[in-house]
């Protein structure tokens, strides 16, 4: 065999060995596998931003870092930093960004000839409300949001009133309305300020009567209306044993006298409160009776309206503690029992067949008198029902509750009825007659 041929085939069998004995660390003092590991580690490493989008609020700073195969950041100073639109957001050499404006900006590294991006989005602080509407007295503590809508602490921030006389606010946020009128709060933070209206509103209470008068051991209701409603109302009566009052407003008469009942409640270190004169007296009776009629016809003539409902309605409030909310509850005004007498002073009875009625013992006093036909109809409730169930309504108003006169208007439905008010004087007795004339249908 020729000698050219046989030195190929030596260096391919020396080859051969090496590659069947597996991993060699070491060959001739050379590291012979080493570099494969390096190499390996290092493509599952590259260089990096420490972040490749970043939201911050106008003001505010963020410090870039570039990180480095190992791990470790790269030293500031041998990077290039440079921004795409220094209005919205500069960045220094050090890598710190500034939020200039609002806005999304790409800013970048340079190092070793290779430039890495990340983008930078610009946001506003604001409020949660640009407008707050509170009560003298109330106060109200807004939080300003940053860019990721977290609350930015009320220490950083610098709070001003543009009216102290009508709304101060404390070094946190807190404001406090002092009277009624406008005022902007401004909050600076980081060099920007953020602005919102606050309007102030009169507190108030009132009472629906300035002066009631009730008889010994009747009782009528108070109502309050007040602003703000989220606070607790305090009933209080100067004198208990002429009138006691209820934690719901309920006036009960004691004894003959008069005693002041006065609704009260407290914000902000003031007291708000109004009062209604009670003049409670002796239970003196007088009596109410009548007649009620209608016309049959020519031959007839006119006859008693037998069935026809009579109401006796107090205008001292009593009854304006009665409500009736539900759609059906009108069905109460025709059962309406002798329970009403002594809890609203409401009297009802019926026409018997001579066509009279009679109330015996009624407490002195203003009445409004209900009469309601049992045998004729009106043109006016067939013309339109809405109407007339709405001016009835609107008659007893004065001495019910709205939807109690509501629903009285719904009992008389299609019938005739006739509205007045009546004395019932003590130790007498008021008569009331009414004919109803020829019926519509």
């Amino acid at each position: 065999m020729n000698n050219y041929f046989i030195k190929p085939i030596l260096a391919l069998c020396v080859v051969a060995m090496f590659l069947s004995c597996g991993p060699i660390s070491q060959v001739g003092g050379i590291p012979f596998n080493s570099s494969v590991t390096i190499t390996a580690e290092a493509a599952s490493k590259k260089i990096h931003l420490k972040k490749k989008s970043i939201t911050i609020t106008v003001g505010e700073t963020y410090t870039q870092k570039l990180i480095n195969k190992k791990g470790e950041t790269i030293t500031a100073r041998n990077i290039t930093w440079k921004s795409k639109n220094k209005k919205i957001a500069k960045i220094d050499k050090n890598g710190k960004v500034t939020a200039i404006k609002p806005g999304k900006v790409t800013l970048s590294a340079k190092y070793k000839g290779e430039t890495y991006n990340f983008s930078v989005v610009v946001k506003k602080a604001k409020f949660a409300k640009e407008k707050i509407t509170i009560r003298v007295g109330e106060t109200f503590k807004q939080k300003l949001k940053d860019a990721k809508g977290k609350s930015i602490a009320t220490t950083d921030v610098t709070w001003k009133s543009s009216n102290k006389n009508v709304v101060k606010v404390s070094d946190y946020g807190k404001v406090t309305a002092i009277k009624k009128g406008n005022a902007t709060i401004t909050a600076t933070y980081k060099g920007k300020s953020y602005k919102y209206k606050v309007v102030v509103k009169s507190t108030y209470i009132n009472l629906d009567f300035n002066e009631m008068d009730l008889y010994e051991g009747a009782s009528a209701y108070l109502k309050a209306e007040y602003k703000p409603t989220n606070v607790k109302i305090k009933w209080s009566s100067s004198n208990k044993n002429v009138a006691k009052v209820s934690s719901t407003g309920k006036v009960t008469g004691i004894g003959e006298g008069t005693a002041k009942i006065t609704a009260s409640f407290t914000i902000g270190g003031k007291t708000y409160k109004e009062s209604c004169k009670v003049n409670v007296k002796e239970v003196r009776y007088g009596s109410v009776a009548g007649n009620v009629t209608y016309k049959y016809n020519d031959f007839r003539g006119h006859v008693a309206d037998v069935g026809a409902q009579v109401i006796l309605i107090p205008m001292d409030g009593r009854a304006k503690s009665l409500e009736l909310s539900v759609e059906d509850e009108y069905i109460k005004w025709l059962l309406a029992s002798s329970s009403w007498e002594e809890e609203y002073g409401i009297y009802s009875t019926e026409v018997d067949g001579r066509g009279d009625f009679r109330f015996g013992m009624v407490p002195e006093g203003e009445y409004k008198i209900v009469i309601i036909s049992r045998e004729t109809t009106s043109g006016v409730a067939f013309d339109n029902i809405d109407a007339y169930i709405g001016q009835i309504a609107f008659y007893c108003r004065n001495c019910l509750s709205e939807s109690a006169a509501t629903a009285l208007g719904k009992s008389v439905g299609y019938k005739k009825c006739v509205i007045d008010t009546i004395d019932v004087e003590y130790g007498y007795e008021t008569y009331v007659s009414h004919d109803f004339g020829i019926t519509y249908i």
